[in-house]
């Protein structure tokens, strides 16, 4: 019995260890991923997934500086974030059509949905 207790806890560790190994992925890959992602979900054109990319990558961008410059003040950091992330939502309204900016906020509002019922 002790060597399946000690064998499904070492099995648990590992677990939780090789998920904390994962790499994050550059501004440029998030960029690449949600252009990617957007032009299959939200029937972009080649133009329109361009234009999303350089919004992601000038946003990821912004949001990874703030993270890295501001991480010991996090009321100076959540409201860089909360600027590049507006300035963000503006720059896609005026990319995609009413249509696909409506299905892409109820996109993000499904995300965040299931992230908050992840986290509790």
């Amino acid at each position: 019995m002790k060597k399946i207790i000690v064998a499904l806890l070492l099995m648990l560790g590992i677990t939780g260890y090789s998920y904390s190994q994962q790499p994050h992925k550059t501004p440029e890959e998030r960029a690449q991923a949600t252009s990617t992602k957007l032009g299959k979900d939200l029937s972009l054109t080649q133009d329109q997934i361009t234009k999303v990319y350089d919004v992601a990558l000038t946003r990821n961008r912004a949001v990874e500086e703030a993270r890295t410059n501001n991480a010991s003040n996090k009321e100076v950091m959540h409201s860089q974030v909360k600027v590049a992330n507006e300035s963000y939502d503006a720059q896609m309204k005026t990319i995609l059509t009413p249509e696909q900016y409506t299905q892409w906020k109820q996109m993000e509002e499904e995300q965040r949905a299931k992230a908050k019922e992840h986290r509790q």
